[in-house]
């Protein structure tokens, strides 16, 4: 799974590209807060590793982010 770290005030955010979401405490000991899992992944796919819905980018937002695949937008926050 590739992460990709996003940080927001004292929190860190990493979206990885199967789906799953982890919020961790910024700083040296990386406490996890929170996991969650925007979709199911369709499996192990082919040689790239991933099935179905994959995540292509993250972007803030004022009040959260939003995290774009090929068919989807899932809007992280308050609108």
């Amino acid at each position: 799974m590739e992460l990709k770290p996003v940080g927001a005030g004292k929190h860190e955010f990493f979206f990885g590209k199967d789906g799953s979401t982890s919020v961790l405490v910024a700083g040296a000991e990386k406490e996890i807060l929170d996991e969650h899992q925007l979709w199911v992944s369709a499996g192990s796919g082919g040689p790239g590793g991933l099935a179905g819905v994959i995540k292509y980018g993250v972007a803030p937002t004022p009040n959260g982010f939003v995290v774009r695949t090929g068919t989807q937008f899932f809007m992280i926050g308050r609108p």
